[in-house]
């Protein structure tokens, strides 16, 4: 059973990723370990790095970012929803992420602010099906 996807815009609850978003933290694909892709990976993080810090943003603040070959990872905090869901629509207007995947770990802090850390990956790729690694990792330690 393939695992459901969750539109790239829409963020979710911590409950709903932490798993997942540590998961590829530790996993090959999402690790220092991966594959790079120099060319795109550098172009999409100066994208990024460029566009995330335009105007009509300045309620975000563009923390870490980091690609590989098919995959960001981004950190931000927002001061409100409003900014968050501004942050993330930017996202999917930018070229590198067009036809993307992607979710975000949310965490609403004391001060009403958001931190985020979104994985996104290259257009026209998919994000890493965790279901079918967890999965694979978990049965391959069981021998």
């Amino acid at each position: 059973m393939a695992s459901p996807r969750v539109p790239w815009w829409r963020p979710l609850a911590l409950a709903a990723v932490a798993v997942p978003a540590i998961f590829l933290l530790t996993k090959e694909r999402g690790s220092d370990a991966a594959p790079v892709d120099s060319t795109w990976s550098t172009a999409a993080a100066q994208e990024l790095s460029s566009e995330l810090r335009s105007p009509g943003l300045e309620n975000s603040q563009l923390g870490d970012v980091r690609c590989r070959a098919t995959l960001c990872r981004i950190e931000a905090t927002h001061r409100s929803l409003d900014a968050e869901q501004k942050f993330l629509a930017r996202i999917g207007e930018l070229a590198a992420f067009r036809d993307a995947e992607s979710f975000v770990e949310r965490v609403p802090r004391s001060d009403g602010s958001i931190a985020t850390t979104m994985f996104v990956s290259r257009s026209g790729h998919r994000l890493p099906d965790l279901a079918e690694d967890w999965s694979a990792d978990s049965t391959q330690g069981s021998d």
